[in-house]
């Protein structure tokens, strides 16, 4: 009972707070050294991906020296290297992710390129908070110039304190959370529109893959299979809007985005034709690196992203584990490689279907991640 009064006096207290115009003008501001903040920092513990890790879907989480994914690329299984969560990560190392700071809420795996910092001030928010206003620490480290142990605990940050001269913990953590209330907001927002919009263009009809006739085509039967333009890395402009897609087999083949002018229109498919023949839809238009096809419909038939996910996914199908470093996904080949695809009643194939059919999934997960978002709110 004192449990659930005590609760709800807090939760009182959050709303008071966050109903207040927080500022971070309104507060004075204050240096203090990353060794002062901290109670302990180490290192990562992996020295050898390969020969300490086993990969995992459902393991812990793999950080490397990346500035991507909250410094997470890959999972792998739990062992003596695990290190708990609720800390900051600082990427000390690493080509563009040097100087990156991360609030980690999970137990990890990490390489000896990161180091974390561990406090007993540090929750989501707080982490959230002071993990943003490190990442400044991008613009002074860099490949060639790494953050060693000794200048990381030199390194100094500027916070919020309170009439005692302290870090103000307590101002950053709702200062966030009302952040996080504002976005959260903004997302019930969107995705119920997007439900709506799904809702009213919707046909009528059973989405059955079973219920379907299938047959097989050629990829040239429909689609247009050519290379794209390289744009060599001494061109690439950082700090821009422009996808580069690149033969990795993760994230849609995305390295990261920058100011070049695009050379690529979206909404088609590319393929990675130097390793593993890796598939994805690309909505906006990209620059490419170099062994990235692109597959593209005849006539000037428009590809929609409901359309591109369903046949990215029918290809997958057919050439699962058939391509690699030794056999290449190439061009000629792309465009002899059989796929097979629902069809009408005159045989041919059933693009209608094929749309409505991912617009119903894309329908049912927006419909649970809408629930998910207001229980969060309704709890929090």
């Amino acid at each position: 009972m004192e449990k659930a009064i005590f609760s709800d006096l807090t939760k009182k207290k959050r709303r008071n707070i966050m109903s207040k115009d927080l500022k971070l003008s309104s507060l004075e501001w204050k240096e203090f050294k990353l060794n002062d903040l901290f109670e302990r920092i180490e290192k990562g513990k992996c020295q050898n991906t390969n020969k300490e890790t086993k990969e995992s879907i459902n393991g812990v989480s793999f950080l490397s020296a990346t500035l991507n994914n909250n410094g997470v690329s890959g999972f792998v299984e739990p062992n003596y290297l695990l290190q708990k969560g609720n800390c900051i990560m600082f990427v000390n190392q690493g080509d563009g992710g040097a100087g990156y700071s991360v609030y980690k809420k999970e137990d990890f795996i990490s390489t000896t390129s990161n180091s974390f910092g561990y406090a007993k001030w540090i929750n989501r928010y707080t982490g959230l908070f002071v993990a943003s206003i490190l990442c400044r620490f991008k613009e002074k480290y860099s490949f060639g110039y790494g953050r060693t142990e000794n200048r990381l605990r030199k390194d100094k940050v500027f916070l919020p304190i309170n009439s005692k001269g302290q870090p103000n913990w307590e101002f950053m953590e709702n200062y966030m959370r009302k952040i996080e209330e504002k976005q959260k907001q903004k997302a019930i927002k969107y995705y119920s529109d997007k439900i709506k919009n799904l809702q009213n263009s919707l046909m009528k009809n059973k989405f059955d893959l079973n219920n379907i006739e299938w047959k097989e085509f050629k990829i040239s039967n429909f689609f247009e299979v050519s290379g794209t333009i390289t744009t060599h890395p001494t061109k690439l402009k950082p700090n821009g809007k422009t996808p580069r897609i690149t033969c990795t087999s993760t994230n849609n083949g995305l390295d990261t985005t920058y100011d070049n002018e695009p050379t690529e229109k979206g909404k088609i498919l590319t393929v990675d034709s130097a390793t593993i023949g890796y598939v994805a839809y690309q909505e906006n238009d990209f620059i490419a690196t170099d062994h990235v096809e692109k597959i593209m419909f005849k006539n000037g038939k428009s590809m929609n992203r409901y359309l591109g996910l369903f046949i990215k996914q029918c290809i997958d199908n057919s050439v699962l584990s058939k391509y690699g470093y030794g056999y290449k996904f190439s061009q000629n080949r792309i465009k002899k490689q059989i796929i097979k695809l629902p069809v009408n009643s005159k045989g041919q194939p059933n693009w209608e279907f094929m749309e409505n059919f991912m617009r119903k999934i894309e329908y049912k997960k927006l419909n649970i991640y809408l629930d998910y978002i207001k229980n969060k709110t309704a709890t929090n």
